[in-house]
Formats: structure tokens, C-alpha cells, sequence
């Protein structure tokens, strides 16, 4: 697995058999497009391996590029108790190496090679869902999670919060699979049940019964949490109890953003989807986040059963009347005629007119619709304690990748991730201190000030970096921390050879 530093993007190649030449070339080509490869034990163990089976393969080798190894800069600059991924994604990262469950070690290299399924989804380890739960898509309809394919556009969102929360945002499929692993049965205090295994990620906090209707965000802030680590009544489905929880009746609480919902095929119902088709507008706020949908009627039979259908399927609304007077600018028609207008406008916020699309979808409205515009993801969450976890046997899953790690699931925030995602995070944690870090900056930009770690250009200067016979400017990148130096030497040469000949001999 790959990707690109800073990209949502994942890339996946494997091979089921003995001809590793596709998927060889495949890697190849990516490693020929990059200026710099960034891994773990990848200068001594991943690279050479690459080389050799390119080069057993009759394969070119690709244009130069440099290496970073996060673990040689783990070993140069640290002493922690030990550099492998495992250990410091733990100590350091947001998010931790996956964990080998049923194979460990060369077992699991093994076990794959033999075309063992179940190694093969340890292998390429994601949070998995039985097949007959339901994701949102990005045309707003509701579709089980089996019957997804690579391309498929999901609604997804941020992954981690930034300074104004997390936003809605496109989602694409890499890769659906099937595997079979355990699955847990985690039912909710609303009635739903979510079947998924283990390491399968919601997005939580932690609450006593009595506070989860509260504005508060519990005793711990919003993050993503395994199935294993839902608490009920303080305990996990392991029986564990955490530090600090023990006696205080804790339970988690998830996240709901959407209620599921599919079109309504009825007469009324395609009545009204042609009415906003072709009276209705659909308008992306500017200003604001979100948008508004409206529909203008001349007072009479069509708006009243407009009106009546809204009210039938619960969809709130407000309805403004223009006198001709009102309306002439943009209504000359109605002013000819002496028309009274009503106008129709969806209340309830971004959830409630996203579920009117869902019902009725007016195709030309659902169109115009864009997801960019969003407001934040959590003016719409709906907390929901976790009732009970159980497991319930070795069931069929499906491994499901996308573009943003994110996707709606039964109208919950879920994840998936990998650990491409684990050193990239390492790597940006640990590259201020990798005083060795081959400098981005580009000889094209030579005029501009950048920070050779990580090619911002939110520097400031910081002082001077001084040495015998040199001066040389310094400076510290607001982005990623790192120093670096200017290339101007600030002692003249006058002034340098001075200082070279009052050395003293011996």
C-alpha cells in the first residue's frame, strides 16, 4: 500500500501467485514519479526488496529519488524502548499500527501465499461491516454496503477535526472485498444494532446515562474508538475497565447523523418531485454554509397540495405570500394577471432538507446540490449510548476502502484506515528532528523563502546559525517546526580569512 504525502488517496497492489512482475512494475512507476520515498525500515528491508525483484524481473530501474526511514531517524535522534511501527504509532500517533489478530509474524506471510482469505483481509487490515448494513452515497440514496464497487461515490467527511470541526466531503471507493472474520453485534439505546468487527472505528464520546442528553461532549472529547473499546456501564466486551472509569457507571455514546431513508414511489410523491423539478430552486449559500429550497406557486390548488403532501410525509416548511406589487420585477406574468404568489421555503436545517431529497428526489435539484458547501458535520449529530456489545461468531465482512477513510453507515460516522496512513502521521511527527531532511525546495522558486523540510512557506526568522568562520541566517517553519539555514554566508570573505589567520599555530 501507498500514497501520496498530504492526499487522501490509498493505493493497493497484490498478487495471488508466483508472478510478481505486474504488481512490481506497478510500484515501480509510482516510485519513479516520486522525488522522495517515505517508510519504515524502508531504507535496509522494503527498497532493496523492490530493487531486487525489478531487477529479477528484467524491469529498469526508476529516475533517481531519496529515501526517509523513520525508523533510522527513530534510531539517530531517540533512544525509545524500541523502533518498530508498532511501538512508536502507540506512543506518538493519533492512530496505531493495525495489530495481527489470528496470524503473527512470517505465519501470516504464509498463510497469504497459500491463498488463505482470512489472512489475506488481516493482510489488508481495515474496519469491516457485514454486507447488509447501508452507506450513503453521494447522489443520496442509501446502498448496502455489498453491493458496492471501486469508483462508487460515497458522502464522506474530515477525518479529524480541524479548527472549525469536521465537513461533509466527497468519498470515492478504492476497494470493496469479503472476508470472514469475528464479528460483534453492538446494539444502541434508540433500537438500532450495528454488526462489525472488532477493530471497526466509531466516532465517540464517553458519558454517564444521565449526562448524554446534555450540550456537554462527556468526559472525554470527540475520537474515534474501536469496538473494543466501547464501554457499557464502564466495561468493555473484554470485561476491561479503563483507568479512571472504574465506579462512575460509564458508557460510550456514537455519533448518528442521518436517519435512513429511501425514495417514496407513490403518485403524490412523483407529483411533487416534477413540481420542484420544474418550479423549484435549489440555491448554495455564499454567505453561509448549507443551502435553501423553495418553490413559488400561484396561490390556489397546486400550492395547496403541495402544502398537504409536505405535511404527509413530515417535511417542514414556511410559506411567504408576494402581491403582484411585490413580484413585478421578477414576475412580470403574475403582475399582467393580477396573481397573489406563494412561496414555499423547506425549514428544519441541513439534515431535514437533505432528507426531502432523499424522499421525493427532484433529479435536477439533487444536481445542483454541493457537498462542499456543507456546514460542519457536528451541528447535526445525534448521541446514542452504547447499550450492550456481544460477539456473535465468524460472519461474512466486507472490507470496504475509500479516498477519506470516511463514510456514513446506517447514519453513523464510520472509518476505515490502514497503516500507510500510521507512517505518514509517524513521519511528520518525527521529521522536524531529522536533521538530515533532503530539502523540497525547488530551484524554480530559488526567489522564494521556503522551509527545505517541508516546502511551506510560513517561515520566520530565527536567529543566526554561527560557526567559526560563518553566520548564516536561520529560520523556523510555523507548519512542521523544522531550522533551516540561509545559503548566504553573512561574514564578508575579508572578515572570514581574518578569523582563519589569528588561529593560533599548533
Amino acid at each position: 500500500a501507498a500514497k501520496w504525502l498530504h492526499s487522501d488517496e490509498i493505493f493497493y497492489f497484490e498478487t495471488r501467485n508466483e508472478d510478481d512482475s505486474d504488481i512490481t512494475a506497478d510500484i515501480l512507476k509510482l516510485v519513479d514519479e516520486a522525488d522522495i520515498v517515505i517508510g519504515h525500515n524502508a531504507q535496509k528491508f522494503d527498497m532493496k526488496k523492490i530493487n531486487a525483484y525489478a531487477i529479477l524481473n528484467g524491469l529498469e530501474p526508476p529516475s533517481p529519488y531519496r529515501v526517509i526511514d523513520t525508523m533510522l531517524i527513530a534510531k539517530r535522534y531517540f533512544a525509545f524502548e524500541q523502533n518498530t511501527l508498532d511501538y512508536l504509532s502507540h506512543a506518538l500517533c493519533t492512530t496505531a499500527k493495525s495489530a495481527h489478530k489470528k496470524f503473527t509474524g512470517f505465519e501470516l506471510w504464509k498463510a497469504c501465499m497459500q491463498g488463505d482469505e482470512d489472512a489475506w483481509a488481516e493482510m489488508k487490515h481495515y474496519n469491516c461491516l457485514i454486507p447488509t448494513h447501508k452507506v450513503l452515497t453521494q447522489d443520496l440514496r442509501w446502498q448496502q454496503i455489498g453491493d458496492l464497487v471501486a469508483g462508487d461515490v460515497l458522502l464522506g467527511f474530515d477525518e479529524e477535526a480541524g479548527d472549525y470541526g469536521r465537513s461533509y466531503k466527497e468519498s470515492t471507493v478504492i476497494s470493496v472485498r469479503r472476508a470472514m472474520d469475528t464479528v460483534y453485534n453492538v446494539r444502541l439505546s434508540n433500537g438500532d444494532a450495528i454488526n462489525c468487527t472488532g477493530d471497526h472505528k466509531w466516532l465517540a464520546s464517553t458519558y454517564t446515562s444521565s449526562s448524554v442528553d446534555s450540550r456537554s461532549s462527556g468526559t472525554n472529547t470527540v475520537e474515534w474508538k474501536t469496538t473494543k473499546e466501547l464501554l457499557v456501564n464502564s466495561k468493555t466486551v473484554e470485561g476491561n475497565e479503563p483507568k479512571g472509569t472504574k465506579g462512575k457507571d460509564l458508557s460510550t455514546a456514537v455519533y448518528k447523523n442521518f436517519e435512513v431513508v429511501d425514495e417514496l414511489l407513490t403518485k403524490d410523491i412523483g407529483w411533487l418531485a416534477g413540481m420542484f423539478d420544474g418550479e423549484g430552486s435549489l440555491y448554495n449559500r455564499k454567505d453561509a454554509k448549507g443551502f435553501s429550497i423553495s418553490i413559488s406557486q400561484k396561490i390556489g390548488p397546486e400550492l395547496d397540495k403541495i402544502c398537504r403532501i409536505l405535511d404527509n410525509i413530515k417535511v417542514s416548511y414556511h410559506v411567504s405570500t408576494r402581491t403582484p406589487e411585490d413580484t413585478a420585477a421578477n414576475y412580470p406574468e403574475a403582475f399582467k394577471h393580477n396573481l397573489d404568489i406563494g412561496v414555499v421555503t423547506l425549514t428544519g436545517g441541513y439534515v431535514a432538507l437533505l432528507r426531502f431529497l432523499q424522499l421525493v428526489r427532484p433529479e435536477r435539484l439533487i444536481t445542483k446540490l454541493d457537498l462542499s458547501n456543507a456546514p460542519r458535520m457536528e451541528n447535526n449529530k445525534v448521541k446514542v449510548l452504547v447499550t450492550s456489545v456481544e460477539e456473535v461468531g465468524t460472519k461474512e465482512i466486507v472490507i470496504l476502502e475509500t479516498t477519506s477513510a470516511t463514510y456514513i453507515a446506517d447514519g453513523y460516522s464510520m472509518h476505515n484506515c490502514q497503516d500507510v496512513r500510521v507512517t505518514e502521521e509517524l513521519y511528520l511527527i518525527l521529521r522536524p528532528w531529522a536533521k538530515n531532511h533532503p530539502s523540497i525546495v525547488t530551484t524554480s522558486e530559488s526567489t522564494v523563502k521556503r522551509c527545505t523540510a517541508c516546502g511551506s512557506k510560513n517561515i520566520h526568522e530565527d536567529g543566526y546559525t554561527i560557526t567559526n568562520v560563518s553566520k548564516f541566517r536561520r529560520y523556523k517553519c510555523e507548519d512542521c517546526g523544522s531550522f533551516s539555514k540561509a545559503r548566504t554566508n553573512l561574514l564578508s570573505p575579508d572578515a572570514r580569512k581574518a578569523l582563519l589567520t589569528s588561529v593560533p599555530n599548533g
